[in-house]
């Protein structure tokens, strides 16, 4: 089940800390950057946001008069949680227990880290799934004001799976070859760049992603920190398109997010009939390679699978 939930700007500069610990137990799907120049706009944001929930104009009012004092800047995420462990509310609606343990452990962590903290100017999150699609359809509003879009690379590789299939598999060469290559006591580098050459002839992508290319950006992404502001293309429903290189690196550094930026708008809730799958399956592979390279392969399938799970 999704929840959705805010960071706000008193605690912004924490964000990446907060996000990897709560991924430690529960699933952070994706976070929003969101950077509002109208005041009004945001405070109005704020406003609908929490009328969402039961709480009174009086205390709704507070708040807004809390954030102002910061920056007009905040998080928009969605989190996966398989058993939610409902209760009711003494007016009878629904809320997490699950939600309601992880908001108040991340606002008693972090309230030191805030000046003129209030109750709740750190953290909210939906109650229950009605909530969380009334949030989905309100942010769906304030899409011009997303400054950065970052998913959990888990969620994003398992978006590129057509049922059992995996239709990326020339991601994982890449991550192999990026693995030979950094590798110190790797003596046979020169075989992967080989199958990696062979595969973008293939694909016909040679002329513009060519060895030298590629070396150039493992070495630039292995001497400095990952720029956030490189991201990777996708579809709707979270279909790559461009960034594989930057992905393979990224998956086997083991980052836990991954800057994206749609290639369309992204709508609250889409159809997963719409997927259209760029497809190079293990299938593609077996039809053009030798076995050794296919049991290379099917290996690093078999790496990503158990990574996944």
């Amino acid at each position: 089940m999704i929840f959705s939930g805010f960071l706000w700007a008193p605690i912004f500069d924490k964000h990446n800390e907060i996000f990897e610990e709560i991924n430690q137990s529960i699933t952070v799907r994706n976070f929003y950057i969101y950077h509002f120049e109208n005041s009004e706009i945001y405070i109005n944001m704020i406003k609908h946001i929490y009328k969402t929930d039961d709480i009174s104009q009086e205390n709704i009012a507070k708040k807004i008069e809390n954030l102002i004092m910061f920056s007009q800047k905040c998080i928009y995420f969605s989190l996966e949680i398989s058993e939610p462990v409902f209760r009711k509310k003494s007016n009878g609606n629904k809320i997490s227990t699950i939600v309601e343990k992880l908001k108040k452990t991340i606002r008693n962590k972090y309230k030191q880290f805030v000046s003129n903290y209030i109750h709740d100017n750190i953290i909210h999150i939906t109650d229950n799934e009605e909530q969380t699609l009334q949030i989905h359809e309100l942010m769906n509003n304030y899409n011009n004001y997303m400054t950065f879009h970052f998913v959990n690379i888990k969620f994003l590789l398992n978006a590129q799976f057509n049922n059992e299939i995996f239709t990326r598999v020339d991601m994982l060469v890449r991550k192999v070859v990026i693995e030979k290559f950094i590798d110190p006591l790797c003596t046979d580098s020169t075989y992967y760049f080989k199958v990696y050459t062979k595969m973008q002839k293939l694909r016909g992508t040679y002329k513009t992603h060519n060895i030298n290319r590629f070396k150039k950006l493992i070495s630039s992404l292995e001497s400095s920190t990952y720029d956030t502001s490189s991201t990777i293309n996708v579809r709707p429903n979270y279909i790559f398109t461009d960034g594989s290189h930057r992905l393979a690196y990224l998956y086997l550094k083991d980052y836990t997010f991954v800057s994206c930026k749609p290639t369309m708008v992204f709508q609250a809730n889409t159809n997963d009939a719409e997927k259209i799958y760029i497809n190079y399956s293990m299938k593609w592979f077996e039809k053009r390679f030798s076995k050794r390279t296919c049991n290379m392969i099917k290996n690093e399938l078999n790496k990503l699978k158990d990574y996944l799970k």
